[in-house]
């Protein structure tokens, strides 16, 4: 929670004063990392956590060029992560959850081993129910994919934590999910809900507003979580 807190902190500053960008996500991960555990990957970087025992956060970036590209490659399958055997994909079996993407394929669908990457499930892969995964958030990535194709695109996944695991074991079912998308002048927040899909009809938000979103529903979840 201190590293949300002070990760918040960080973010609004950034707001306030139009960062240009440069060295951000070394900004944040040095906090970070210091409360939880970073796995650098091919396609992003993942915050890993062991009371949810999948992402908190995962950041990347959609590279202009790389999105002219046409892949020439078969989409891969998920794939459980040995450094963190308390994942399972099997465990998302009959749960009626998707295995939604945080850093989604189709943003590196020029590179069969970045693609690959993303259909890591410990580290880039939360539980969706399948009409927020197929449907609103499937759309915003869309939306960031376009972008991609004029400027450099760096984005933020958040998940909000819940009450509920999968199946009820292990893996932490997010309440709320979060995506940032970090352009060259400003910021476009997006917030899903992945308890209530009939809310999503109007998913981008005041990015001021997201981050009061984070501070306060992350900070209750996980009280109630514990």
């Amino acid at each position: 929670m201190r590293a949300l807190i002070l990760f918040l902190t960080f973010s609004a500053s950034v707001f306030a004063t139009e960062y240009p960008f440069k060295n951000k996500f070394s900004n944040v991960l040095d906090i970070l990392e210091k409360y939880c555990t970073i796995y650098t990957e091919l396609a992003y970087t993942s915050c890993f956590s062991d009371l949810y025992n999948r992402a908190d956060f995962v950041v990347y970036r959609l590279n202009k060029i790389s999105q002219l590209k046409i892949a020439v490659f078969s989409r891969p399958k998920f794939y459980n992560d040995p450094r963190i055997p308390q994942v399972d994909k099997a465990d998302y079996k009959d749960s009626g959850y998707d295995k939604g993407h945080l850093a989604f394929h189709r943003g590196f669908s020029f590179n069969e081993a970045k693609n690959y990457s993303t259909y890591n499930v410990a580290l880039n892969i939360v539980p969706m129910l399948p009409k927020v995964n197929r449907g609103q958030w499937a759309k915003i990535e869309s939306i960031a994919l376009k972008l991609a194709r004029e400027i450099e695109v760096d984005v933020i996944d958040i998940m909000i934590p819940s009450n509920k695991f999968l199946n009820g074991k292990n893996i932490n079912i997010p309440r709320t999910m979060i995506k940032i998308l970090i352009l060259d002048t400003h910021f476009r927040c997006f917030v899903v809900s992945n308890e209530k899909p009939e809310a999503n009809k109007t998913p981008e938000r005041d990015c001021i507003f997201v981050l009061d979103i984070i501070s306060k529903e992350t900070a209750r979840e996980r009280i109630a979580v514990k």
